[in-house]
């Protein structure tokens, strides 16, 4: 009696102990023999952050020609009647650039001549009265002086001055000597809003002939 006792006491004790625990054998592994755990990067590597088109879509067209850009026809400018006329340019008495295009979608008359000529002293005398009402900008280019020399800053000052004109020129650089004034001793021109030449007047031209040729701009 005393071996069955024995025996009996060392089987395995099974799910249950004398003390009323259980016992739980190391669980059996039932994943997968692969690692069922994700490891594997599935973020997306691709570079998504930057949407936008890189592509330099800024306009690059040069605007600063303001002649071309602003003025239709600029670019085949002319001094001829019915073209569009170039850009005028001298210095006045006050010693600043003055641009014929800087008054564009004005109109404007130019007087261009010789101080010592009489045609020109008559013009100079008349024109600021008869363009301011056409409400027309005159300006008015001394090419020489009294004395038969290329006229300076002081004698454009004097012919505004002696004629009160508001805006005198002087031809610093000899342009507008070449360009504009060199088929007569006194030439006369009508330029209307689009800076084309509606009128050229050589010689004398008498204040009823330049005040009809404004109208009409």
């Amino acid at each position: 009696m005393t071996l069955l006792l024995l025996l009996a006491a060392c089987k395995d004790p099974g799910p249950g102990f004398a003390t009323g625990g259980t016992w739980n054998p190391h669980p059996t592994d039932t994943s997968s023999p692969e690692d069922t755990a994700d490891t594997a990067d599935t973020s997306d590597t691709s570079d998504t952050s930057d949407t936008s088109d890189t592509r330099d879509t800024s306009d690059t067209s040069d605007t600063s020609d303001t002649g071309e850009e602003a003025i239709p026809g600029s670019a085949d400018c002319g001094t001829g009647l019915n073209k569009v006329a170039c850009n005028l340019t001298g210095t006045t008495s006050g010693g600043s650039e003055w641009s014929l295009w800087d008054r564009y979608p004005s109109e404007v008359v130019v007087v261009i001549g010789h101080a010592y000529d009489q045609q020109f002293q008559t013009i100079s005398a008349y024109v600021q009265d008869a363009a301011d009402k056409r409400n027309v900008i005159p300006v008015v280019v001394v090419l020489d002086n009294a004395n038969q020399q290329p006229a300076t800053q002081s004698d454009a000052g004097d012919w505004a001055s002696t004629h009160g004109l508001n805006t005198v020129l002087y031809d610093s650089t000899g342009d507008i000597r070449g360009t504009w004034a060199f088929t007569s001793n006194t030439v006369t021109y009508v330029i209307d809003s689009d800076m084309k030449i509606d009128w050229i007047g050589y010689g004398y031209v008498d204040e009823d002939q330049l005040d009809n040729k404004m109208k009409d701009l």
